[in-house]
């Protein structure tokens, strides 16, 4: 069970206990593709250098608070609420950790991006405007700035509702902790929060899904991945597992358990079922342990078997009708290869 746990550890992301998300403004959208082309959020109050941030980090939050207050009060006695502003900057510059999750949001919020924090404090660049063959020009009093590592945009109908409730607040700095289920999915398709599991599967059919395929698959999935884990020695079974769904053609349905193998057998159901194939690629990963492999290849060899053969064919079809893309994760396990199998469209540089 180590050697597993050890090995999916290498494909599957973590995201630990107290990871933060923080929405982030962009100036109504016109800092959105600089923040995305320089790899950084960045905040304004031009009066606050980088230097006098630094001379704080030793204090405590509250004295931080206070003293970025009183400082604004000062240096700008026009800003009408200096302890919104003085909260804002002391999230950004010293409650925002490495790790961190950070969404930013397009003009009018149709478009959005998530990307995690890569450094350790607020540092100092100038924040680039660029307007079509203009050379780029600086964005005045935006210099201070965290690196960030940007992991996909979204939008779009297939996106959760809810989501979208986030972008009501339009402070310059937000914590929208509370999203954090409905932001996971949006970046992975298989990781562990909290010592379980998600699994994440895509549906990308755009028109109506019929109730009586879209529940005949998931339950034949379900079915399947019992059989399996009976065929190959596993304890865990599907009742063990709970699902999440939000599907409005595209969406998403999630699955989330404390078991490793269970999920790991119904991932592995949808990658073969994908295309309405199942064929599998399985190399002989030097990196992997003995009993990992031995594992992998005992759960493809009990899809394939021909006992299974009819349940498996319905699988394929279900998963064709939904035009279902399988976590990109356990893909690269069984072929070693990557895929973007998310939501997500590749970070743009426009």
């Amino acid at each position: 069970m180590a050697d597993y746990r050890e090995d999916f550890a290498k494909y599957i992301p973590d995201v630990p206990d107290g990871t933060r998300y923080w929405l982030v403004r962009t100036q109504a959208g016109a800092l959105y593709h600089s923040f995305i082309r320089q790899s950084m959020i960045a905040v304004g109050y031009p009066e606050l250098t980088v230097e006098y941030l630094r001379s704080l980090s030793a204090t405590s939050d509250f004295a931080r608070i206070e003293a970025l207050r009183e400082w604004i009060k000062t240096e700008d006695p026009e800003n009408e609420r200096p302890g919104l502003g003085a909260r804002q900057v002391n999230d950004f510059c010293y409650v925002m950790k490495r790790g961190d999750f950070v969404i930013i949001p397009s003009a009018g919020s149709e478009r959005f991006s998530v990307g995690r924090i890569v450094d350790d404090k607020v540092s100092q660049e100038q924040v680039m405007i660029v307007t079509g063959d203009e050379p780029p020009t600086p964005y005045t009093g935006f210099f201070k700035i965290r690196k960030v590592q940007w992991m996909g945009v979204s939008g779009g109908r297939s996106i959760d509702a809810n989501v979208y409730l986030m972008f009501n607040n339009h402070q310059a700095v937000t914590s929208v902790d509370d999203y954090a289920e409905f932001i996971n999915p949006l970046v992975f398709s298989m990781f562990t929060r909290n010592g379980k599991l998600h699994l994440v599967l895509r549906i990308r059919r755009t028109s109506d899904i019929s109730a009586g395929s879209l529940f005949r698959t998931l339950a034949d999935i379900l079915e399947l991945s019992d059989h399996i884990a009976e065929d190959v020695k596993v304890d865990e079974r599907s009742s063990s597992v709970n699902a999440r769904a939000y599907v409005r053609s595209p969406g998403i349905i999630e699955f989330i358990g404390p078991g490793l193998e269970i999920l790991f057998i119904i991932g592995a159901i949808t990658v073969a079922a994908a295309g309405g194939k199942f064929e599998l690629n399985i190399p002989g990963h030097a990196k992997m342990h003995v009993s990992t492999r031995g594992l992998i290849k005992a759960i493809t060899d009990a899809i394939d078997a021909k006992s299974n053969r009819n349940i498996r064919n319905r699988i394929a079809d279900g998963i064709g009708s939904l035009d279902a893309v399988p976590p990109g994760e356990i893909l690269e396990m069984l072929t070693d290869r990557k895929q973007i199998s998310g939501n997500e469209e590749e970070v743009e540089d426009a």
